[in-house]
């Protein structure tokens, strides 16, 4: 081998080791990881309790599942049947926002009116009904709905179904049938939220008997649709409100917030023979926006 061989080996030989010593210096470094990052939405459940019986939701029977939509169908607020002329329904509801966000807006709604004949009926009129059925809607800060009938000359207590919100001692309330008769009342201790019983100051219902699903209402009222006070008018019927659209209910509904109402409606004096045999059919409809 040649001394110029032995030298291009040897520098062929240096060059391998320095490659292979670079490959094992150090390095500093230092790392964090922001882990497990989360992006949740709150829900707006708007449930709904027609004289405080059966809770229904808007996501479903129950809790649910919600929907695209998330609308419940639930139970109607009256049925009256066989009226006449100044015929009175009665009904109340208790609306909770169960949802964990605020709903900004908040109203309600008749999107339609159905005229029909009443089943059964050998003849009937062409009326539509719709247009003579006076309607009130109250909000209303007491609500409670009787479990029992109310009959007597020296009445102290009322038994109710689980009533939505605390009511005060000495509050004034007023005991409606659903057909319309009503009586006052006065709380004589604090009614929790929750209790089944309403305990008052001695009233006569002066033969009156208010039967189970009659309406105890009281406190601030806020008319969301009627004529002045929220008295029956008949320039406020089920057609006007058709026509009116929604209806906005104060400033929205808190989470967890109670909603309580009295709806009430009453037909028109002025009807004629073509109501008779007649039917009127219509929906609300409560509808909570974030």
């Amino acid at each position: 081998m040649t001394r110029t061989k032995k030298i291009l080996i040897s520098l062929l030989a240096l060059g391998a080791l320095a490659a292979i010593g670079a490959g094992t210096y150090a390095t500093f470094s230092a790392q964090t990881v922001n882990q497990n990052n989360t992006f949740a939405t709150g829900t707006i459940i708007l449930t709904n309790n027609v004289n405080n019986a059966a809770i229904c939701y808007a996501s479903g029977p129950g809790v649910g599942t919600i929907t695209a939509g998330n609308s419940g169908n639930c139970n109607k607020v009256v049925n009256s049947d066989l009226n006449v002329g100044g015929g009175q329904a009665w009904g109340g509801v208790s609306l909770q926002n169960k949802g964990t966000l605020a709903g900004s807006t908040f109203t309600v709604t008749v999107p339609s009116c159905t005229p029909g004949d009443r089943a059964g009926e050998a003849s009937t009129g062409t009326g539509d009904p719709c247009t003579k059925l006076d309607v009130a809607i109250n909000e209303v800060q007491y609500f409670a709905s009787t479990n029992a009938s109310v009959n007597g000359a020296a009445v102290t207590s009322i038994t109710t179904v689980a009533v939505p919100v605390t009511i005060p001692s000495a509050t004034v309330l007023t005991l409606v049938s659903p057909t319309g008769q009503t009586v006052s009342v006065t709380t004589s201790g604090v009614t929790t939220a929750g209790a089944t019983t309403i305990n008052t100051n001695a009233f006569n219902t002066s033969g009156v008997t208010y039967p189970v699903g009659s309406t105890l209402y009281g406190g601030t009222a806020t008319c969301i649709y009627g004529g002045a006070s929220c008295a029956f008018d008949v320039t406020k019927t089920i057609s006007t409100l058709v026509t009116a659209g929604a209806q906005t209910i104060g400033a929205g509904l808190a989470a967890n917030a109670i909603a309580n109402f009295v709806v009430a409606f009453q037909l028109d004096n002025t009807i004629n023979n073509t109501f008779q045999g007649r039917t009127a059919t219509w929906d609300l409809d409560w509808t909570l926006n974030q």
